[in-house]
């Protein structure tokens, strides 16, 4: 008997042992991908912005458009001279071609468009902060039930309401556009966004029978949000984190292409190839 038991008590000594190397092999193997994959990390170049100022056999020039610095870069394939591109690890890519790059900025003598620019505020009051709760509070609402609504009129009538509070300043629940922070704003615009695809998706067409107030109003909320989250990455990290993450789900539920993006363009707050890289980052989420 007491043979059993000693031969038992080795058979678990001899599984636990193989448990705990097989945990140290497990820990060690997870630690070396771990340690590559931000080595990797660490090797690869933050992208610069440019114009490309010469194209040769098997090279380009690109003129940095922050330093005015020259880099040559080794390429096959075809450019223009005047593509404005981002170049990182060798690896060049086109941001804006030569004749759509010349529009955009011709763009910014003749237009009169109002700007979207968003003004940051140097302190943050309790108001402030309840009035960001409560407005996200009502936009999460809408988004949750908007696809419940059958009467056409009134989901109309909600999306004007949004419409009207972030580009003529009629106040929702006492609130008006101002009082809210740049990151409640972007939240707003995030799912007005998403309430206007629910809507599109449920009822196609509707916003022809509104009229010219939201006319051309997907390009005008893309560059508003756009416009705010070029400047929230400016200042605080953590709020970066969260609009590039909202874009991405935007990106990804209303098929957002850069070529939308570049569209947008038009209705954003400043239009020069600077802040088209600033916008650009947002977009790829590398701000």
């Amino acid at each position: 008997m007491k043979e059993k038991e000693q031969n038992s008590y080795k058979k678990k000594i001899i599984i636990l042992s193989i448990v705990i190397v097989m945990t140290i092999v497990l820990i060690i193997g997870v630690s070396i991908l771990l340690i590559k994959d931000l080595s990797s990390d660490s090797n690869t170049t933050e992208a610069s912005y440019g114009l490309i100022k010469d194209v040769k056999d098997g090279y380009i020039i690109v003129s940095d458009i922050d330093d005015d610095t020259t880099k040559k870069v080794a390429t096959d394939r075809e450019y223009q001279v005047g593509d404005f591109v981002s170049v990182a690890d060798n690896q060049v890519e086109v941001i804006a071609e030569r004749d759509e790059l010349a529009k955009m900025t011709e763009e910014v003598e003749s237009t009169t468009t109002t700007s979207t620019t968003s003004k940051s505020t140097s302190t943050t009051t309790t108001k402030k902060i309840q009035s960001d709760e409560a407005i996200i509070e009502y936009m999460q609402d809408i988004d949750d039930t908007i696809e419940s609504e059958d009467n056409q009129n009134t989901i109309k009538d909600i999306f004007i309401k949004c419409v009207d509070f972030i580009f003529y300043d009629e106040p929702i629940n006492g609130v008006t556009w101002d009082e809210l922070s740049n990151k409640a704003k972007s939240k707003v615009i995030y799912y007005t966004l998403l309430i206007d695809s629910k809507i599109d998706a449920k009822y196609p067409g509707y916003k022809d029978k509104i009229g010219s107030k939201v006319a051309d109003i997907k390009a005008r909320l893309v560059a508003k949000y756009m416009d705010l989250a070029v400047g929230i990455c400016k200042t605080t990290d953590d709020d970066c984190f969260q609009v590039k993450s909202d874009f991405a789900l935007l990106k990804h539920s209303l098929k957002i292409t850069w070529d939308i993006i570049k569209s947008a363009f038009t209705y954003g707050y400043e239009r020069t190839t600077t802040y088209l890289k600033n916008w650009y980052e947002v977009f790829s989420g590398k701000l």
